[in-house]
Parts: structure tokens; C-alpha cells; sequence
């Protein structure tokens, strides 16, 4: 568990969950992860509480070679990030538009947040350096946009962020709901056992984006 002694007056709970639905298992391939963050304001005074989801845009990424130096590998470039609203989702869809359409690390990933009426909600759409977010979250509770523009460079990827805000009454509860969705349908075979045609991968593809087509069909 997480605790932070700057806390006093509010208690934070998360839970984390993919859908898993018993004999069911459509549903239960779902690309998606939910955290639901409950936040009760123990104090005698309302509260403006803000909380902030971050991911690295991995679209290119081999799933091996180390990722360091914050956003720097080879397989990076071309990387982007866009905004985009479905109802009360408001979210980051993550690519790459330098990839080919059946390259095995074509994708998008993507970060959500369920918003709420009230609620302030803002971003940092590209950004290379985590000091530059944090220093707009913590002067101004809120995050500037766009960040850096264009598509990343040449073994370069960006980040994104979504800060989402509200007001807390004193001594009431809520529940701040955030998401992590991925499609990536280039599933090769490139594994050796039975393999008849040496250095020959085969696509096999995935079954989830036989369901949803594309990235914002799994999130709604």
C-alpha cells in the first residue's frame, strides 16, 4: 500500500480490475484496464482534489529492447498523440504513423478518465520530460494542452497525461474512475517449437480486434 504523511484528511483507495465475465470469453478478452480511485474527504472543509494519469506512447516498441533514458529507443519515431472526447470519456489515443499497417508493433495505446458534471478536466498531450509536467501540475493545478507538437523523432517517443479535477464536500466520498486501453492486432507466430518454414513468421493476429475494430470501439 501506498501512504503519504502530506495526505492528512483524505483516504485513498484503489481498485484495478480487466473485465473477466465466467464462460464468456469475448468479453473477457477486452483490451482494456479500469482503476477506480475512492477518495474520501475526511476534513471539515471542502477540498479540491486533482488526480493525473500518465503513459509513454509504446507504439514501435519491441517488447525487448530496454527502454531508457525516459523516452529513448531504436525502435521509436514517428510516435503521436491526439485528445479525443466519446461522452463523458475524455481521453489520449497514442500511435505511430511511421509503422506499416502489419508491422508486429502497429498499434495504439491509450489513457481515459470517466469525467463527472463539474469536473476540470485538462492535458499534456506530448511531452518528453516528466519535470516539465510536473512543475505545470503543481503551479497550476492544471496541465497546458498540446506539449510538445509534431510526430516524435527518430528513436524518440513522447508521453501524454490527463489530469482530472473536483471538488470534494467535507466528510463525503467519491470515486474517480481512469482507464488503459491497448489494441495491437499484428499478432505474429515467431516462436520456434514445429516451426516448418525456418524464419517464415506466420499472422495470426489477435482475437480481441476481431471485436473491436480499433481503439476507441474498445473503450466505449
Amino acid at each position: 500500500a501506498y501512504t503519504d504523511d502530506k495526505l492528512k484528511g483524505f483516504d485513498v483507495h484503489l481498485e484495478a480490475f480487466s473485465p473477466k465475465v465466467p464462460l464468456d470469453s469475448t468479453a473477457s478478452s477486452a483490451p482494456v484496464i479500469i482503476y477506480e480511485f475512492y477518495v474520501k474527504n475526511t476534513t471539515e472543509d471542502d477540498a479540491e482534489v486533482s488526480l493525473l494519469s500518465s503513459l509513454q506512447n509504446i507504439a514501435g516498441w519491441d517488447c525487448y529492447t530496454p527502454i531508457t533514458n525516459q523516452v529513448y529507443n531504436r525502435n521509436y519515431g514517428g510516435n503521436t498523440n491526439s485528445l479525443y472526447t466519446v461522452g463523458s470519456l475524455y481521453g489520449i489515443d497514442m500511435s505511430n504513423v511511421s509503422l506499416k499497417d502489419l508491422d508486429a508493433f502497429n498499434g495504439h495505446v491509450s489513457i481515459m478518465a470517466l469525467s463527472q458534471s463539474g469536473d476540470n478536466m485538462s492535458t499534456m498531450l506530448q511531452y518528453s520530460d516528466v519535470k516539465d509536467l510536473w512543475n505545470n501540475f503543481i503551479q497550476f493545478s492544471s496541465l497546458p494542452g498540446q506539449g510538445e507538437t509534431g510526430t516524435s523523432k527518430v528513436g524518440q517517443t513522447y508521453c501524454g497525461a490527463i489530469n482530472m479535477s473536483r471538488k470534494v464536500p467535507a466528510g463525503s466520498s467519491t470515486t474517480f474512475t481512469f482507464l488503459l486501453g491497448w489494441h495491437f492486432p499484428n499478432r505474429y507466430k515467431d516462436w520456434d517449437p514445429f516451426v516448418s518454414i525456418p524464419n517464415t513468421p506466420m499472422y495470426i493476429g489477435t482475437h480481441y480486434s476481431t471485436v473491436w475494430k480499433t481503439i476507441i470501439d474498445v473503450i466505449i
